[in-house]
């Protein structure tokens, strides 16, 4: 019993935990790949966005570049104007500023002027020279004492209304040179002779102006007749500038027409700062949804930009932002149910294998029992025989002493054949090669006739035996000498576990499907925890009277079998030291009753 527990446990463990590695093993190994599988696909989509900022900074920076280009073209066409002119006047510049066409043209351009420079001595000469019948008010503003003033003379358009309705006119007049900004900026374009954009600037503006924030290009202008190949010859040479302002949301806005609201971009002039910046592609680029993909440095006309593009998560297609959920779910799902099917194929297997091994063992086990059964048979059954003749005195009288000796070895051999022949039984049963001859037999008379049998026994331990059957025949369907068999081991166990001096009840039953035999004693009982170990082979529960009588623990298994044999049942109910009672059922041979 200790050695079946043993090899049950350990049947488990192979079912139940060793499929469990390989399992586990799959199920890592699959999680893994889906793992850089998730990664990858995360991968994809960061990179998708970068090709995505790609393109579209691409496209904004080569717009900037076209467009500021444009810009410079049209100071470079204005240059051309006063080489080929002595003198250019207002009316001119009028007229050829609004050739230009800037509307059209040059989009986010507020105007186009010219800045003289001079020596400051030259002021009223050249207030006086600027004053016309529709300009009669031209001055230089502010008062400053340096010797060189750049005034701004002209700008175009100035409007159709007054001068102080038009967005241009307060700044006609302006001394460039007194704002620092702008003598800084006009001064590096003069000593690299190139158009030069200055930083972020506050506009002056016209009272419906509303925004003023913009930046300045200028372009330089040098005296015909003198040298400007050199940073100081061309500082001496400079006649002027030309000059275009910009206000910084006309200028982006015209020029880019950003309609993805998943990509923004914003552009600050120098480090990103608010302070610095020029223009912002969307007013929800600060959205927590936005993040910073990529910053690029832009060098323009002298002035270096920053522009830091953003995008949302939505700038990539559903199918591609999906994805990783999908790998990891999907992937998940899979790798656990190709787990559990290699677990349960293993398990099966496992299975297989121990069936195919127990039957084996089994059969080896009823091979080797059937053939040490015979082989004791037929000694004890000799010496059964020599006992006997003994006994009856073929070797001469005995002693009663010796009598008493023969007699014990002949009882002790008696015994040792019933449990021989009871495994055979066993051997044959579990080999499947019993079989019955059932004949119409009256239970009645065979229960009487074995009580009779066994009443000697129950009369050495001071027991009774009542029994209750009916008058009238109780018919069944069995064979004699299993069904008796049967019916012996109950009564012998009643026996064996039950206390002196208490009775053995019989009874039978006869209903309407079945025959019923009740083996009901008042011995020790069994407990609960030991039911499962009542029809085991080779089992014997362990008790107080367990000690005091002997048997082989094959009796119980050996009725069960026999009585599932005949198509009925063995089953008890027992209350520990209270008592068993043992029923055991019969099919009815149909016609009898």
């Amino acid at each position: 019993m200790f050695s079946k527990k043993i090899s049950k446990r350990l049947l488990n463990h192979d079912l139940y935990v060793r499929p469990l590695l390989p399992a586990f093993l799959v199920f890592l190994a699959l999680m893994v790949i889906i793992v850089i599988s998730w990664h990858t696909a995360k991968q994809d989509i960061i990179t998708q966005q970068k090709n995505i900022v790609t393109q579209n900074s691409t496209f904004v920076e080569s717009s900037l570049a076209q467009r500021f280009t444009v810009y410079e073209n049209s100071l470079r066409a204005a240059n051309g104007l006063f080489l080929s002119s002595d003198s250019v006047t207002r009316a001119e510049w009028k007229e050829f500023v609004l050739s230009l066409d800037l509307p059209d043209r040059y989009p986010g351009i507020r105007g186009l002027g010219f800045v003289k420079v001079l020596p400051a001595a030259d002021k009223v000469a050249f207030e006086e020279a600027n004053r016309s019948d529709d300009l009669n008010t031209y001055t230089v503003y502010p008062d400053t004492n340096t010797d060189i003033i750049a005034p701004l003379q002209f700008i175009v358009p100035l409007g159709t209304g007054s001068i102080t309705d038009d967005h241009n006119a307060p700044v006609l007049g302006l001394d460039m040179y007194s704002v620092p900004e702008r003598f800084h900026t006009m001064q590096k374009a003069a000593e690299n002779n190139s158009a030069t954009l200055s930083s972020i600037i506050d506009l002056i503006k016209s009272p419906n102006n509303k925004s003023n924030r913009g930046f300045l290009l200028f372009s330089p202008l040098y005296k015909k007749d003198l040298p400007h190949n050199t940073k100081e010859e061309r500082l001496a040479a400079l006649d002027g500038f030309f000059y275009a302002p910009f206000v910084s949301d006309g200028v982006f806005k015209s020029l880019f027409d950003i309609s993805d609201p998943s990509f923004a971009f914003t552009i600050y002039d120098g480090t990103p700062s608010q302070t610095t910046q020029l223009y912002q592609s969307s007013d929800h680029v600060n959205d927590p949804q936005f993040h910073q993909v990529k910053t690029t440095h832009m060098s323009l006309f002298g002035q270096d930009w920053e522009i830091v593009y953003k995008v949302k998560n939505e700038i990539v297609p559903y199918s591609v932002r999906e994805r990783p959920l999908s790998v990891i779910i999907g992937g998940s799902i899979f790798a656990a149910a190709l787990a559990a099917i290699i677990y349960l194929l293993i398990q099966r297997r496992t299975r297989t294998l121990a069936y195919v091994e127990q039957k084996k063992l089994e059969e080896a086990k009823d091979d080797l029992l059937s053939l040490a059964s015979h082989q004791l048979r037929t000694p004890a059954t000799a010496v059964k025989q020599y006992v006997s003749m003994v006994k009856e005195g073929f070797a001469g009288e005995l002693t009663p002493d010796q009598h008493k000796l023969l007699q014990s070895a002949y009882e002790s051999n008696e015994r040792q054949l019933t449990i021989v022949d009871d495994l055979l039984y066993v051997a044959r049963l579990d080999a499947g090669k019993t079989t019955l001859k059932p004949e119409n037999i009256n239970i009645s008379d065979l229960i009487i006739s074995v009580i009779d049998e066994q009443r000697a026994e129950f009369k050495v331990r001071k027991q009774k035996v009542l029994y209750n059957v009916p008058k009238r025949p109780v018919m069944c369907v069995a064979d004699p000498q299993y069904l008796r068999m049967i019916v012996e081991n109950l009564l012998s166990n009643a026996s064996k576990y039950s206390f002196e001096k208490t009775a053995v009840i019989v009874g039978l039953q006869n209903t309407k499907d079945a025959v019923l035999v009740n083996v009901t004693d008042s011995g020790v009982g069994i407990k609960s925890e030991d039911y499962k170990d009542v029809f085991m082979k080779f089992s014997r529960i362990p008790n107080e009277l367990t000690r005091q009588t002997s048997g082989s623990g094959i009796g119980l298994y050996l009725a069960k079998q026999l009585a599932l044999l005949h198509g009925g049942d063995l089953t008890f109910i027992s209350k520990h030291n209270k008592g068993t009672t043992f029923t055991l059922s019969l099919p009815k041979s149909k016609g009898l009753s």
